[in-house]
């Protein structure tokens, strides 16, 4: 999930990710965008919905999202898309469960019970994920905002410093 802070941040990120799936050829990891309302995109001028980018009603976009072919014993028969990322400008932040969801970027200031629920859509179970798996890459967030945000809640909030060449070095 790709956490955004706002509709056209939204477009702009999902655009880039699909671009980037389509020329590298990637099967199994086509993007979805989820917004609330209609923008007009500041590029092309033309009026869009989140229907109108996914291809499908917007009130499919949780199942469409959560099919994974690891779950469905006839996946070969069924020959359904698999979604992998979900780039979202305030929705699916709060009440989404998604237990495969393993990874979230935030690209957007959170702070108190909005930090909470945010980021606890990562915190389901399934059989094919540990809490090991789990990763946030919050590129707006300082960490101890985001312990402060969850201490009401939590006596303990663990937090480790990030490497800030971690992804450099991974590349």
């Amino acid at each position: 999930m790709v956490v955004t802070d706002g509709r056209q941040q939204a477009l702009n990120v999902y655009q880039a990710i699909r671009r980037y799936v389509d020329d590298k050829g990637l099967a199994n990891c086509r993007p979805l965008v989820a917004f609330s309302g209609s923008l007009t995109d500041e590029e092309s001028g033309h009026e869009l919905t989140e229907s109108k980018i996914n291809g499908f009603p917007e009130g499919r976009l949780p199942e469409r999202f959560a099919y994974t072919k690891a779950d469905d014993t006839d996946a070969a028969a069924r020959n359904q898309e698999e979604y992998r990322i979900l780039v979202v400008a305030d929705k699916y932040q709060t009440g989404f469960d998604q237990p495969l969801l393993c990874a979230m970027y935030v690209d957007k200031p959170l702070t108190g019970v909005a930090a909470v629920q945010t980021l606890s859509r990562l915190n389901r179970t399934h059989l094919l994920k540990s809490q090991d798996d789990v990763r946030i890459v919050d590129f707006v967030n300082a960490a101890e905002d985001i312990q402060a945000s969850f201490k009401p809640w939590y006596e303990i909030t663990l937090t480790e410093q990030p490497d800030a060449n971690l992804l450099y070095s991974k590349q």
